[in-house]
């Protein structure tokens, strides 16, 4: 073998060696995420992790940062962007700025109480999601339901009317809640969510909307003690991780993770019903007064469902 050829040779085996080594870094991957420790959904993140852990000997490792204490969903996806986190569990306003079609599931009353039926429409526009979020710079994991949305109010709530004129609470430049609100003559009242017990408390807020364990999580029922249990809406988060960290894992740990992933967010689907559940039964034997709406009220739901399909426009400011 010539001397240029042993040099081309070598060269390319340190080169392949090197790359090998790269490869065979363990990542750990950081997410961000609203659970709070201790509940249904982290315990099944943390299984998830575990396996994760086992499944790629070591390679790839998922670490959680609970109960928002990685800050608001916006610093959140910053921190991302600078490459401080890897991940994030992300759901409701801030996929206006990396998947807004994934907000059409939002848009209220157009299932009910029907789980069956919001979980199908989910299944049917995953594969619309998912391209949409590896457009934005992230892969996702799946998409998990974060709950019904309820309205909690001050007062009793027995029609659309009684909602008119009232200071509603409004996640700052959240379009689609506004539209909402809008729709329904309230008047949309923005104050960050670490602020809005004591909003309730001063008067800047008579209603505000949320899943039912964000409700008694925010304590929110201790100032608005009425409860409509005809949900709003549907909301639906999505597991994420940044797509050059994904991108970066063997294809072989990838469908690993894949497979484990899908497992988890069947268990955090099941973990969201019980905590619904639980926060309803929680929020009644505090003396929360939950009321359904009657049959005269939903015919007209269906026209404020219409009205906002009709004026919200997708990822907009």
């Amino acid at each position: 073998m010539k001397i240029t050829s042993l040099k081309s040779f070598y060269s390319a085996t340190i080169l392949s060696l090197i790359s090998l080594t790269a490869m065979a870094a363990p990542v750990t991957i950081d997410v961000a995420t609203i659970f709070p420790d201790g509940t249904g959904g982290s315990a099944a993140l943390r299984s998830f992790a575990k396996a994760v852990t086992t499944e790629t000997k070591d390679q790839v490792n998922f670490k959680f940062i609970w109960g928002g204490s990685a800050g608001s969903d916006t610093d959140v996806l910053s921190a991302i962007k600078a490459g401080k986190h890897k991940g994030a569990m992300f759901a409701g306003q801030i996929m206006d700025e990396i998947a807004p079609v994934m907000r059409e599931g939002e848009i209220p009353f157009q299932f009910g109480n029907d789980r069956a039926k919001a979980r199908a429409f989910v299944t049917k526009q995953i594969k619309l999601w998912a391209t949409t979020i590896e457009k934005s710079g992230f892969h996702s994991l799946g998409f998990y339901e974060a709950g019904f949305v309820y309205l909690c109010s001050k007062k009793p709530v027995k029609s659309i009317g009684d909602v008119k004129s009232a200071k509603i609470w409004l996640w700052p430049g959240d379009q689609l809640g506004k539209t909402v609100i809008n729709e329904l003559s309230g008047q949309p009242t923005e104050v960050p969510v670490q602020d809005s017990y004591k909003a309730f408390a001063d008067g800047r807020l008579e209603m505000a909307y949320a899943p039912a364990i964000g409700i008694v999580a925010l304590q929110w029922y201790t100032k608005a003690n009425h409860v409509v249990t005809d949900p709003i809406s549907y909301a639906t988060g999505t597991f994420l991780v940044d797509k050059k960290t994904w991108d970066g894992i063997s294809v072989a740990d990838q469908a690993a993770i894949s497979k484990l992933a899908k497992t988890a967010i069947i268990q955090i689907n099941d973990a969201a019903v019980l905590d619904e559940k639980e926060s309803l039964d929680a929020m009644k034997s505090m003396g929360v007064t939950l009321t359904g709406l009657p049959e005269s009220e939903k015919s007209r739901l269906a026209s404020v469902s219409k009205s906002v399909k009709d004026h919200w426009k997708p990822g907009k400011k």
